[in-house]
């Protein structure tokens, strides 16, 4: 019989190896509000971070960013570690969980946790200006979707 999937809390510097070495277009990872592991018996074998959300318009109280999720390919751990994420940001009192992706993934993970459809899709664009220079990375000119993990409820 297979083992089921667990998650629990991961400290960040776990969660930095792990994605640095399974993420597969953006292994660099810096902060974060927290992380948790995705295991299937002993094995480490998904991790996401929920941190601040990188758009400076977006930030706001209550709203967070999935990060990063990276996963060694284990079958279902993306939507497992998706839905981990958006009930513990919950049980914390965060409202708003986004995350992103590029336009050159399907996203099916996101919509095996709930999630039908992006809510808005980002211009490719560079983070750096004249007087803040940045260095570019390999996803910096690529447009993504970006995803809201914690439907709002419109009041009636």
């Amino acid at each position: 019989m297979a083992s089921k999937l667990r998650h629990g809390f991961l400290p960040m510097k776990r969660a930095k190896l792990f994605v640095g070495t399974e993420h597969r277009h953006a292994p660099q990872l810096v902060g974060g509000y927290f992380a948790l592991g995705a295991w299937l018996g002993d094995k480490l074998v998904g991790v996401v971070v929920v941190g601040q959300p990188k758009a400076r318009m977006l930030n706001a109280l209550g709203r967070a960013e999935v990060t990063r999720l990276a996963t060694d390919g284990t079958a279902n751990a993306c939507s497992f570690l998706y839905g981990a994420a958006r009930r513990v940001w919950q049980s914390m009192g965060g409202t708003s969980l986004k995350t992103y992706t590029l336009t050159s993934e399907p996203g099916t993970s996101l919509r095996a946790a709930g999630v039908p459809e992006p809510e808005h899709t980002t211009r490719a664009e560079a983070w750096g200006r004249v007087k803040r220079p940045r260095t570019l990375k390999a996803t910096d000119y690529t447009t993504k979707y970006r995803w809201e993990l914690i439907p709002q409820v419109s009041a009636v």
